[in-house]
């Protein structure tokens, strides 16, 4: 709260991480440092998932997936009614790829539109970097590649997780109503809990 009363005295805008995707579906810029997190100006009002590097990102809307800037404007589309879809953009627009679960396809950005492409045989790992993440009923893994591994302190039985900046995750459940922001590169790992939308912060 330090840091926020800072920006707010010296008229500071906050630098921002990423953007994420609360349980209730609505998309948040999220600004600050580290562990002390500012909600910022809402993207969209609702998605069924979310994934934002630093220079885009993917949101999936009822009958589509939209390609994204930053600021939230549109610049390609995928019409799906995929339920669950699995999105991934890890770094520029040309990285972001689907994966339709219904229909065991994997769609990829080419820079002008969304194509089919052969799918590669993976796990249903998430992989971050060089490092693979776990979740099951014991908690929340992150595994190293020289094979070490740390478990987090979450303990929730469905952790989704979603990139939402290029060295940050956003975890999440909807059991508990809880979020976290994980800071996850070769240098540091750091796990924070995240405020709620404004819309929630009085609930």
């Amino acid at each position: 709260m330090l840091f926020a009363a800072v920006l707010l005295e010296g008229q500071v805008a906050a630098p921002r991480i990423g953007a994420v995707r609360y349980s209730d579906g609505s998309v948040w810029t999220l600004n600050g440092l580290r562990a002390n997190f500012i909600v910022g100006s809402r993207l969209f009002r609702s998605a069924t998932a979310a994934s934002f590097s630093d220079e885009g990102g993917l949101v999936a809307i009822p009958g589509e997936i939209d390609l994204v800037s930053l600021e939230g404007s549109v610049i390609g589309r995928y019409p799906t009614d995929e339920a669950q879809p699995a999105l991934n953009i890890p770094g520029g627009f040309l990285s972001a790829t689907i994966w339709l679960p219904s229909k065991q396809t994997l769609v990829r950005w080419d820079g002008k539109s969304f194509v089919a492409v052969e799918a590669e045989t993976s796990d249903l790992a998430f992989h971050q970097k060089s490092f693979t993440l776990f979740s099951d009923a014991d908690g929340f893994e992150v595994q190293a590649a020289d094979g070490s591994t740390r478990r987090l302190p979450i303990a929730a039985p469905d952790i989704r997780i979603e990139r939402m900046a290029g060295d940050w995750l956003h975890l999440s459940s909807a059991s508990t109503h809880r979020d976290w922001a994980l800071l996850l590169n070769e240098k540091d790992l750091q796990l924070s809990e995240l405020p709620a939308p404004p819309q929630e912060a009085g609930k």
